[in-house]
């Protein structure tokens, strides 16, 4: 009789600590800019259950995770910018995360080409410039994969109609895949990213990088 008791007694013990280790815990917090400022519309995900949460006004967020979730990542603009390693003790505490909310272009590294003023359509500027690329229709094809992930002046958009050739100031890809990975999962095909000509940089560059001049020579007579 004592050893049931004893068997139902570890049952029961074994059924609740599971029942209290599955329970869900909430996180709060801020996502704030390098100088401290909230950011709005930052999204914080966990890295186990993908349970997203989205920054207030204020920067602020509540989020729920499952007991296997230990990091959260932050998306801004589609982009990731941060892992945080969290627990249950920082319900209490909160979790804020500092993210750099510069424009990404400026923050990785690729093959960049400046088109010169014949190249009046991306097949110009892309096919047999950039290794292993080309266009088809609208969308770059990267190393035969279709890349689905463009920024044009840091605003991602679905595809290179979003641009006119004519007002292409440089494009850049990323094929590299340590790269690409802090855009998300969609830029695991690459990345293309445009810049568009503006009131500093309106001549296109050739691929030497220097802006192209022009010179007028003018003379003026007069006859009476």
């Amino acid at each position: 009789m004592k050893k049931i008791v004893f068997y139902i007694s570890v049952l029961l013990f074994v059924v609740i600590s599971n029942d209290v280790y599955a329970q869900n815990y909430t996180i709060t917090g801020r996502v704030v800019d390098l100088d401290g400022n909230p950011v709005n519309g930052a999204v914080v995900r966990a890295n186990k259950s993908k349970i997203e949460a989205k920054t207030s006004a204020d920067g602020e967020y509540v989020i729920k995770l499952s007991p296997d979730d230990r990091k959260l990542r932050v998306y801004y603009n589609d982009v990731l910018h941060k892992w945080q390693r969290v627990s249950v003790k920082d319900t209490t505490e909160g979790v804020t995360l500092k993210i750099n909310t510069a424009p990404v272009v400026e923050m990785v590294k690729g093959d960049t080409y400046y088109p010169s003023i014949d190249d009046n359509t991306f097949s110009r500027m892309i096919d047999g410039r950039f290794p292993g690329c080309y266009t088809s229709g609208n969308y770059v094809v990267i190393r035969g994969q279709m890349c689905m992930y463009y920024m044009v002046d840091g605003v991602r958009v679905p595809s290179l109609e979003a641009a006119n050739p004519y007002d292409v100031y440089s494009i850049t890809i990323i094929r590299n895949m340590a790269d690409c990975v802090i855009y998300g999962r969609d830029a695991r095909n690459g990345v293309v990213i445009i810049k568009l000509k503006d009131g500093n940089n309106n001549a296109p560059r050739e691929g030497s990088g220097k802006k192209a001049k022009v010179f007028i020579n003018s003379s003026m007579g007069a006859s009476f």
